[in-house]
């Protein structure tokens, strides 16, 4: 679903950028702060709410 999202937003090009550099919780996090503004405190509600669409 994230991976969705950010396709969304930003194309193959931003999906590649978080293949390339997420490699832990901590780099996740920041990767979806970056692309989509959601951040670490907010995912959950974040993920429940795109899973509902």
């Amino acid at each position: 679903m994230i991976c969705i999202k950010v396709f969304e937003k930003h194309g193959m090009q931003g999906v590649i950028d978080g293949l390339r550099t997420v490699d832990t919780d901590a780099d996740f996090f920041k990767f979806i702060k970056e692309k989509l503004g959601v951040n670490k405190e907010r995912f959950s509600a974040y993920v429940r709410k795109i899973a509902a669409e």
